[in-house]
């Protein structure tokens, strides 16, 4: 063993500590105070350990209003597509509606047998059999006249899957026909229209078509 290193040893140690009257050892004020010392540097030590490891109060509010951020954008995104899809599913019908009703219209104008020594198509253009020009309501199974009345919401019949004005649930749906002669006496116009109110906004599906006299 090194003898400086020895004796540097034994003088740290006779500074740390020396004997009182009954040749017990006691800690020196300097050693006490190097006790002090290095007990302050410990704390010291733990205190930045726990800071640098945990979150401040900042940051904790931060990453929760980030999380509720992309939580609210997500909801808004969900509710969006569900209305679009609600409205994606009503136009749907609507735009069968509104050709339904040309088609019935045209069912009419084929179910006119010739009467009276007059041809089919000239007997339903000359409004003896025909709707007039004007605005009317039909379902599927009219053959006859429209009806006058077409500001009516029309009823779904789930048992038979269709939509009419006599039986079923109130639908939010209402169809016009509008049917115009035009002069060359050859050729009709039918415009259906499909109408509906949802979530405060107003629709509208208009389909249209020209009849001739095919006969």
């Amino acid at each position: 063993m090194n003898p400086r290193t020895t004796k540097q040893s034994r003088d740290n140690t006779a500074n740390k500590f020396c004997c009182n009257n009954s040749g017990l050892l006691r800690p020196t004020a300097a050693g006490l105070a190097m006790t002090d010392s290095y007990q302050h540097m410990k704390f010291r030590e733990i205190k930045i350990k726990n800071k640098e490891s945990g979150f401040t109060l900042l940051e904790v509010i931060v990453g929760i209003y980030i999380i509720l951020m992309g939580l609210g954008g997500s909801l808004s995104l969900i509710t969006y597509v569900l209305a679009n899809s609600s409205a994606s599913v009503n136009r749907v019908i609507a735009a069968n509606l509104a050709q339904e009703g040309i088609e019935i219209v045209r069912n009419m104008r084929d179910l006119t047998s010739d009467t009276g020594g007059q041809p089919g198509w000239v007997y339903w253009f000359s409004c003896n059999c025909g709707p007039p020009d004007g605005d009317w309501r039909a379902q599927y199974d009219d053959t006859g006249n429209l009806a006058i009345d077409w500001d009516r919401y029309l009823l779904f019949d789930a048992s038979a899957g269709l939509y009419q004005y006599q039986t079923g649930t109130e639908t939010p749906f209402k169809r016009k026909i509008h049917v115009q002669r035009l002069a060359s006496g050859v050729e009709a116009i039918v415009t259906s229209e499909v109408s509906w109110t949802e979530k405060g906004r107003a629709y509208l599906v208009k389909a249209d078509s020209r009849l001739w006299n095919w006969r």
